[in-house]
């Protein structure tokens, strides 16, 4: 009998809880008992990202689906990858049958050169995730989809199954349209998330995207008057400190446009070359003010204290996505 089969069932549960994935998943191997206990050990992970590779060997040319997954372990200041290519599926649903297990991002990767194999990946992944059934959550606070091809609206079918009690941001990588925005209006998790990044909004209306305290959103069309519409919502509507919205766009604005439609007292008002910075009282906190910073090409604006403006519009300027 060998030391560890001595060891104490508590002492193991303590030391599985403390080794990396891929100590785990070597112990796992080992016996039925530790399959046991490596499940019942929840795993946290920086990301999962589940993306397909281009093997372009003479003779073995074709596409793999890959599992990556990234781990910050104790002790160490760089954080450990591992790449999966096999039983890619399993192995990524299987993180996650522990219902204590969370990565930080859920990434899914895919590339023009290889929509069609990745649309089957994906379809396959959905398949699996409805055999589990809707009570199956994946934990991820941020759902990150990259995918410039035309069947984006497996991120929703996707997403559904992203637990909407942990879900924080949602990162959408594509062209997005109006028909795209309905659909994830339905899911809860759209509902219950606070950060949202657009690569692209196809059209103008902002509505959808106003209940986010934290919002970056690349638009080529957008007028004076759906950004005037933003810089209301954040006055009126309360939010938490930090909070912030940042509308590129291919287009000018008019700035002095802009200002007409925002009939506010402003506290002060600075022009520093071609930026513009307006600060404006709100409506539910006369502690905290929004700092709003007009350029031709781009509006930010941040929920800030009073006198701590500087300062408070840092943390938005440096926020990652």
């Amino acid at each position: 009998m060998s030391v560890w089969e001595q060891l104490p069932l508590t002492f193991k549960r303590k030391l599985i809880g403390k080794l990396d994935y891929k100590s785990r998943q070597s112990l796992s191997r080992c016996s039925r008992q530790n399959r046991a206990l490596v499940g019942a050990a929840p795993i946290r992970l920086t990301s999962a990202t589940l993306t397909i590779v281009y093997e372009g060997a003479s003779g073995n040319s074709g596409t793999v689906p890959i599992l990556v997954l990234s781990e910050r372990v104790a002790g160490k200041n760089a954080v450990d990858g591992y790449y999966i290519e096999t039983n890619v599926i399993d192995n990524f649903v299987s993180i996650f049958k522990n219902r204590q297990s969370k990565v930080d991002a859920l990434c899914i990767n895919g590339h023009v050169r290889e929509f069609y194999a990745f649309t089957a990946f994906i379809d396959k992944i959905i398949e699996q995730l409805e055999k589990l059934g809707a009570h199956f959550k994946i934990r991820a606070h941020k759902f990150d989809w990259c995918q410039e091809a035309h069947c984006v609206f497996n991120v929703t079918k996707v997403l559904g199954h992203v637990d909407e009690d942990v879900i924080d941001q949602l990162v959408l990588r594509f062209d997005m349209g109006p028909a795209m925005v309905r659909t994830l209006e339905k899911l809860a998790q759209w509902k219950r998330a606070k950060t949202i990044y657009v690569q692209k909004l196809v059209y103008t209306n902002f509505e959808p995207f106003l209940h986010f305290n934290r919002i970056k959103i690349n638009n080529g069309t957008c007028s004076e008057d759906d950004i005037a519409a933003v810089v209301k919502s954040f006055i009126s509507t309360p939010r938490p400190l930090g909070s912030f919205f940042q509308i590129k766009t291919s287009g000018d604005f008019e700035v002095r446009s802009i200002l007409k439609k925002l009939d506010r007292m402003h506290l002060f008002l600075e022009t520093i070359e071609e930026l513009r910075n307006e600060n404006f009282e709100l409506e539910w906190n006369r502690r905290l003010i929004l700092c709003v910073m007009l350029q031709k090409r781009q509006v930010d604006g941040t929920i800030c204290r009073k006198g701590h403006i500087l300062e408070d519009c840092e943390a938005p300027a440096n926020y990652c996505i």
